[in-house]
């Protein structure tokens, strides 16, 4: 359970939480007193469970928890995760359904993240940088021996409690992999600056975590990844490519960090032997880290502060809208590869002119970079569009209507390097015929479901008498069929799969629009309807 949303700066001490309009009251039998964070794949709330305990509850994001494929995957890996020790970890406690939610509840720790820790207090040196190493490396030894991978540790998934770190949100992110619409599209769970070099190549083993536990005690010690900061497509190219800084790192855990980050997941230690390395050769490294942790860990001073809980209250001072499906931390991206290929063939130097040790990177480089330049993309796609969505009108305004406008066809047609889950033009049995008329709040077709041959393409028009804030939403669950949103001259607004997910919302001034579904290809059934709220 990430506390902090991403951005490192929920910690105790803070303000008490407050439930926004339209939060869940309860969920699983637990009852929900208010936000702690909001994330990539949810929100995150404090709850009390019916023996009075505090706890910490992800409640999944909609669209994701209304998909069967991911249900199941996200039983199986909560499953898997309840069985890791809880030494240094935040213990799984529940996991389940209630009605259309999906919700993990773990124990709540009382501890600011690394992230905000570091923000407050600067870089941490010895001892309590060599505790915090044992702690993260105890963790993983216990998360790999159930059995899990992490795939996704950074400072932010690192709480700072009153007796030592604990690691949160091992092994849920795996989840994803369910919904073939992502991971056919190419994508990626992580964070660009804490990754593997495998991991750009959609490979996540136990040496990958390996690798994140490296950057993330360089963090630690420095202030900053071993990879700086930069654009996705900067730190991909030197996660590959270039040595990790490790200045500020001294001593054995220098050496041991620096084989952490070896750009070969073979030659990484395990998380075993990486904490013998770090507790001494003893038959209960558990036990020597227990004691290490007792006498040597100095918590950072807002860990002494105490979460001020108060009885659960609304917020009222602001509208609660469907979640986004990017968090600030990008712990999921969904990168474009068709389009951002031929960005990279563009931007790389000429072949001759690189050294030999540089050569064999290529080969693995090329296709991948192609990922990390898509992440770059759907994150300023991300931003523009939240910018937009700033300027939508706020929901339930009486004078706004939408209605079906005209059929007519309209010229430029979609982008064949649109974003990600574009539909370019069909190139198989189907064509791009006049768009059909499409309403808001009407499911299309009305009953059943509408079956694509394989590279046909549907075109709806929708018009706007009024600017809204709108949403696509699947309504078959057995097919992930692409669409994609777009002014009449092509320009795109938005795109994904459909199955039984939402996107959006999308902010629309008052215009016409074209939606097409379907794709070169893709064969399918389909129902959807555009909703406004």
């Amino acid at each position: 359970m990430t506390l902090d949303a991403g951005d490192g700066t929920q910690g105790t001490g803070a303000p008490a939480p407050v439930l926004h309009p339209g939060d869940p009251r309860r969920v699983g039998g637990v009852r929900l007193l208010g936000r702690l964070g909001e994330g990539g794949m949810g929100v995150v709330f404090l709850g009390r469970a019916e023996s009075g305990r505090l706890v910490a509850v992800k409640v999944i994001r909609a669209d994701y928890a209304r998909d069967s494929r991911f249900r199941a995957r996200f039983a199986a890996e909560a499953a898997a995760a309840r069985r890791v020790a809880r030494f240094c970890t935040a213990q799984v406690l529940d996991a389940g359904q209630d009605g259309d939610l999906a919700y993990l509840v773990t124990e709540f720790i009382e501890g600011p993240t690394l992230t905000a820790a570091l923000s407050q207090d600067g870089p941490m040196r010895g001892s309590t940088l060599e505790s915090l190493a044992i702690g993260i490396a105890a963790a993983l030894n216990g998360i790999h021996a159930a059995g899990v991978v992490h795939r996704d540790l950074k400072p932010s998934n690192v709480l700072l409690s009153r007796v030592g770190p604990k690691v949160i949100d091992f092994g849920i992110a795996r989840a994803l992999d369910a919904l073939e619409g992502l991971t056919e599209s190419g994508d990626i769970v992580g964070t660009p600056a804490y990754m593997a070099p495998e991991q750009f190549r959609g490979t996540a083993t136990t040496a990958t975590d390996i690798f994140s536990w490296g950057a993330v005690i360089t963090f630690a010690a420095t202030g900053r990844p071993p990879f700086r900061t930069g654009t996705p497509y900067e730190l991909m190219n030197r996660v590959l490519s270039e040595p990790p800084d490790l200045g500020g790192l001294e001593g054995p855990l220098r050496g041991l960090v620096a084989g952490a980050l070896d750009k070969d997941p073979d030659r990484r230690p395990t998380a075993r032997a990486l904490l013998l390395a770090l507790v001494g050769d003893t038959a209960d490294p558990i036990d020597a880290t227990s004691r290490i942790l007792s006498t040597q860990w100095t918590p950072p001073p807002v860990a002494a502060t105490r979460l001020d809980v108060a009885p659960t209250r609304l917020d009222d001072g602001a509208a609660a809208g469907p979640l986004r499906g990017q968090g600030r931390s990008g712990a999921r991206m969904t990168p474009t590869l068709q389009e951002l290929r031929r960005s990279w063939q563009r931007r790389r130097p000429d072949v001759a002119d690189r050294a030999p040790a540089r050569r064999s990177w290529q080969r693995v480089l090329v296709p991948a970079v192609a990922v990390v330049l898509a992440v770059a993309a759907v994150v300023l796609w991300g931003s523009l569009r939240d910018r937009t969505d700033d300027r939508g009108t706020p929901g339930g305004d009486a004078s706004a209507s939408a209605s079906a406008g005209p059929g007519a066809s309209a010229p430029g047609g979609p982008s064949a390097s649109g974003p990600v889950g574009s539909v370019p033009p069909s190139t198989g049995s189907g064509t791009v015929g006049a768009a059909a008329p499409i309403a808001i709040g009407v499911r299309v077709p009305q009953r059943g479901a509408i079956s694509l041959g394989v590279g046909e393409v549907r075109r709806y028009r929708l018009h706007l008498d009024a600017e809204r804030k709108v949403y696509v939403t699947g309504d078959v669950c057995s097919d992930l069929v692409p669409w994609r949103l777009s002014y009449p001259d092509g320009r795109p607004i938005g795109s994904n799969t459909l199955g039984c997910r939402q996107s959006g919302p999308y902010a629309l001034p008052a215009g016409d629009y074209d939606l097409f579904v379907g794709g070169p290809g893709v064969d399918g059934k389909y129902a959807l309807t555009i909703v406004d709220r």
